[in-house]
C-alpha cells in the first residue's frame, strides 16, 4: 500500500511539474518584432509608481501589442523593462523584472 501511494505521489508531482513548465515554454519568432509604439502614459494611480513600458507580445504566432502599466515601487529595487532578444533560433521575449539596486 505504501509503495502504491509513493508511486501515485511521484506521478502526480511529475505530471504537475510538466503542466507548469509547459506554460513557461519559450516562444521563438522568426521575424523581428514591429517597431516600439509611442504611447502616452496614463496618470499614475498612486505615489511611488514605476511605469512598465508596453511591448509586442505573441498570440497564436502573431505579434500583438501589450499595453504598459504602473507597478507599485518595491523598496531597494528598480524596474527593468522586458525586451526582445535575437538568438540563433529566432527572436525571444525576455520578461521585465525587478533588479536589486
Amino acid at each position: 500500500m505504501k509503495t502504491r501511494i509513493y508511486y501515485c505521489l511521484v506521478f502526480f508531482c511529475l505530471f504537475a511539474s510538466g503542466i507548469f513548465s509547459a506554460s513557461n515554454a519559450a516562444v521563438f519568432m522568426r521575424t523581428a518584432p514591429p517597431s516600439q509604439r509611442v504611447v502616452a502614459r496614463p496618470a499614475t494611480a498612486h505615489k511611488n509608481a514605476v511605469w512598465a513600458s508596453g511591448h509586442w507580445g505573441v498570440r497564436n504566432g502573431s505579434y500583438i501589442w501589450v499595453g504598459g502599466k504602473w507597478h507599485k515601487q518595491r523598496p531597494g529595487f528598480r524596474w527593468t523593462d522586458g525586451h526582445w532578444k535575437k538568438t540563433a533560433r529566432g527572436w525571444i521575449w525576455v520578461k521585465g523584472r525587478w533588479v536589486r539596486k
